[in-house]
């Protein structure tokens, strides 16, 4: 009777995982298949944005869409920001930084913490390019006088 026991108890975990390895399989194929509309998808939206930036590019606004709105909005916007600037200057940046601070403080230390990371990339940036053409003329240099020492 053990033994029979053993049996089945062999075959049912045999079975289940079976089973399991079928739903895998299949959850792995629906997946995939979502993905790939996913996909789709994503790459017709992003056709249809260079397309709308080909047409704001070469002048048509009337075939850019909804692209041409946002344009329009971020103009508008900057604009408003350079007014403000000219009306405020320098005191008004820094009393808006301060009334942000203050509502917003955790916003406003993330917004420090990623302006401070992108100001030292940026530094790090320039170094490194104006070392790379600093050595990159000093060769130039030394392959320029050995031309002339020939």
């Amino acid at each position: 009777m053990a033994g029979e026991a053993k049996a089945q108890a062999t075959y049912v975990a045999g079975e289940a995982s079976q089973q399991l390895q079928q739903l895998v399989d299949k959850t792995r194929i629906e997946l995939r298949g979502q993905a790939g509309v996913r996909v789709q998808q994503t790459s017709a939206r992003l056709r249809t944005l260079a397309n709308e930036l080909t047409a704001l590019r070469e002048g048509r606004t009337e075939e850019a869409g909804s692209l041409a709105g946002f344009v329009d909005d971020a103009r508008t916007r900057i604009t408003g920001l350079a007014e403000r600037l000219d009306r405020q200057g320098l005191d008004g940046i820094l009393i808006d930084v301060r009334r942000f601070a203050r509502r917003r403080p955790g916003m406003f230390l993330m917004g420090s913490i990623a302006a401070g990371f992108a100001l030292g990339r940026a530094v790090r940036a320039g170094a490194a390019a104006s070392q790379e053409s600093s050595s990159t003329a000093a060769q130039n240099g030394v392959m320029h006088d050995a031309a002339w020492s020939d």
